[in-house]
C-alpha cells in the first residue's frame, strides 16, 4: 500500500506499518474505537464524525498535501433522480465539512 501519507513519510526517511486497510471511514472509526490503532483520514471527516465514536483528532506531525476527490457515474445514470439526490447530499456534506 502506498499513498499520500507514505510518500510524505518517505521524504523524511520514515515509513509506517499498515495493520488494516478499510474501505469505509465509518467502519474504520468503529474499529478504532475498540482498538489501540490510529488512522489517517481527511480532517473534515475526522472532525465531523470522530466524536460520535469517542475518537479525538490530532494534527499529523508533518504536512500532508490535500487531494482531489472525483465522482464518476455512467452516462446512462445522469438523469437518474435518486442518484442525483444522493450525489447532492454527498456534495453538500463536503461543502459543509
Amino acid at each position: 500500500m502506498s499513498g499520500i501519507v507514505d510518500k510524505t513519510l518517505a521524504k523524511t526517511n520514515h515509513e509506517r506499518t499498515v495493520a488494516l486497510a478499510i474501505p469505509s471511514f465509518f467502519s474504520a472509526f468503529s474499529i478504532l474505537s475498540e482498538s489501540e490503532l490510529i488512522a489517517t483520514v481527511p480532517e473534515s471527516i475526522a472532525h465531523k464524525f470522530g466524536k460520535r465514536f469517542g475518537l479525538c483528532w490530532v494534527a499529523p506531525p508533518l504536512g500532508i498535501r490535500s487531494f482531489d476527490i472525483s465522482i464518476l457515474r455512467h452516462r446512462r445514470n445522469v438523469r437518474d433522480p435518486m442518484l442525483s439526490w444522493c450525489l447532492s447530499l454527498f456534495l453538500d456534506g463536503i461543502d459543509a465539512g
